[in-house]
């Protein structure tokens, strides 16, 4: 689930609550709905091949459900216990770090840090300010008042194309 944050850029709850019938995998994009935005405004998001792959795997190598929660608990419920799962996470890195070099130092990080993580790693790669706005579903006043009302533009190719950049520069991070 991290790492589909890590290559999509969403909020936590919009990915722990991610529904099959909100993928397709032919048109490799997964389409948020209203109700299930912060901002209350449906978002289609465009899938990477890293994410597919995710998703592959979370549908056991076969194809995608029709329905159902994505990431769901043994039990097949929703997922819970996100600070003991970072508490854990985080330590994994401490050991990480200090087997790499005793005298580093891991600063405190929260999930929603992933989200600034993609956006200034997108604009590292040389994605514009408003198409990294579009990907992360954002209102913010490059889209709001009078300019929303008069450019309707949403960006789709754009926002495919910078996934799809995003995706591969994480995929060469982590040697995958």
């Amino acid at each position: 689930m991290f790492r589909l944050m890590m290559l999509t850029g969403q909020r936590r709850g919009e990915v722990l609550n991610i529904d099959w019938t909100e993928l397709d995998r032919v048109r490799s994009e997964w389409l948020l709905p209203a109700e299930k935005s912060k901002n209350g405004r449906g978002h289609l998001i465009s899938l990477s091949s890293e994410s597919r792959r995710i998703l592959d795997t979370q549908a056991g190598g076969k194809k995608w459900p029709a329905s159902g929660l994505v990431f769901r608990s043994s039990r097949g419920t929703r997922l819970s216990g996100f600070s003991k799962i970072k508490r854990d996470w985080d330590q994994r890195i401490d050991r990480k770090l200090w087997a790499e070099d005793a005298g580093s130092v891991r600063f405190p990080w929260r999930l929603h840090d992933i989200r600034r993580t993609v956006a200034t790693g997108m604009q590292t790669l040389g994605v514009r300010t408003e198409v990294i706005e579009a990907v992360l579903n954002h209102q913010s006043g490059l889209r709001s008042g009078l300019v929303s009302t008069y450019q309707r533009y949403d960006y789709h190719v754009e926002k495919a194309e910078a996934m799809a950049l995003w995706g591969a520069h994480v995929a060469a991070l982590t040697n995958r």
